[in-house]
């Protein structure tokens, strides 16, 4: 026989498992703010200065002279080597300098390499060395030189072609581009520029930085908290589960237990009758089984107080009709049990004990219903 469960039997669940619920919430809260706390202060810090250990140029192999020549070659002619030893040269004293670019719904902009392509076409080329009367060596292409971390959603904008103060015009003409946004390419899109001006590259670290208010910190704020939330979810789905665990394997009979019964036999919650009805559970069982004639026997677990069972006794058995035990076993021989009513209590009746009579219930009558109480 189907046995449904209402939704204040299920919320009657997850108030008595509400400790176990709210302990695995609680515990998966401080868990996932540790690991924030530890990405934030120590991954953040790593990333960083392995960025810039990873970009550090050391000292070129190559003298001025040597790069001159480089520069005054066709860079295709040039062995592996020759190009590596060129763009190393070129990196001295470079500039470079930060930002952070996003569309107009905020989300960042993370193909530098498109960026690298607008910002060295030919008319912005020869724009930017109008402006600062330098000319690029060996080319626009390999002077600039553009990165991206995708951690952080910042970009880097490095100028190097082997001359100090043509480093530091050009990418200071650069930064101004960006800036103003002035390109077309910024029409739908807001710049953040992370520092207050270009910077030597070897100065990285050094160097004075502004924060701006909507960068990346905000976006992975914003994450973090999507993602608290989608784990305080799934903390309170495993709390529920565990409960279930707990309720299945708990030896009392507790909420949503299965009373497996089968054909005509019933079951009366007490527990529901009582908000419907207001009155005392004792006087509810009374009512139920007001009829009963001569044959009927109830059958209490001894956890249910004697005093309950006194009160139901006397309100009953008046006219000796029924018969109250703790076990059918005890029915006297010369006694023809008709009806049989096992009143179980929540968190108090033993499951064993209710398989027990329910067994021997079912050798004795088919008129079998089952009382819960709370």
């Amino acid at each position: 026989m189907d046995q449904p469960f209402t939704l204040k039997e299920y919320w009657a669940f997850i108030k008595c498992y509400k400790k176990t619920i709210i302990s695995t919430i609680l515990i998966t809260a401080v868990l996932f703010i540790g690991f924030i706390t530890v990405r934030v202060f120590f991954t953040d810090e790593t990333q960083i200065n392995q960025t810039v250990q990873e970009q550090e140029i050391e000292e070129p192999t190559i003298d001025e002279e040597q790069g001159t020549k480089y520069l005054n070659s066709d860079y295709e002619s040039l062995n592996e080597n020759q190009q590596a030893e060129l763009i190393q040269y070129l990196n001295q004293d470079a500039y470079l300098f930060r930002y952070y670019i996003e569309n107009e719904e905020a989300v960042p902009y993370t193909s530098f390499r498109t960026i690298k392509e607008i910002l060295t076409t030919d008319d912005i080329v020869q724009q930017i060395e109008d402006e600062t009367s330098v000319e690029f060596l060996p080319d626009s292409k390999r002077a600039i030189r553009l990165d991206y971390d995708a951690d952080n959603y910042i970009h880097t904008f490095l100028v190097g072609m082997g001359d100090k103060k043509g480093n530091q015009k050009l990418a200071q003409e650069y930064y101004n581009t960006f800036k103003e946004e002035s390109l077309p390419f910024f029409e739908n899109k807001r710049v953040h520029l992370i520092d207050a001006a270009p910077i030597k590259f070897e100065d990285q670290e050094a160097e004075e930085t502004i924060v701006p208010e909507i960068t990346v910190e905000k976006q992975n704020q914003g994450i973090n908290v999507v993602l608290f939330i989608l784990a305080t979810v799934m903390a309170a789905i495993t709390g529920v589960i565990i409960s279930f665990f707990q309720n299945y394997f708990k030896k009392e009979i507790s909420y949503l237990y299965n009373y497996q019964l089968i054909n005509e036999e019933r079951l009366v919650k007490i527990n529901q009758l009582k908000a419907d009805n207001k009155d005392t559970e004792i006087s509810i069982i009374n009512h139920v089984v007001r009829d009963s004639s001569k044959g009927t026997m109830i059958v209490a677990s001894e956890e249910i107080p004697a005093e309950y069972m006194n009160n139901l006794e006397n309100g009953n058995n008046s006219e000796k009709k029924v018969t109250i035990s703790s076990n059918i076993l005890t029915i006297p021989s010369n006694i023809d049990i008709q009806k049989i009513y096992i009143i179980t209590a929540l968190n108090k009746t033993n499951k064993n004990w209710y398989k027990q009579q329910l067994k021997l219930a079912r050798n004795y009558s088919d008129r079998l219903t089952i009382i819960e109480i709370d």
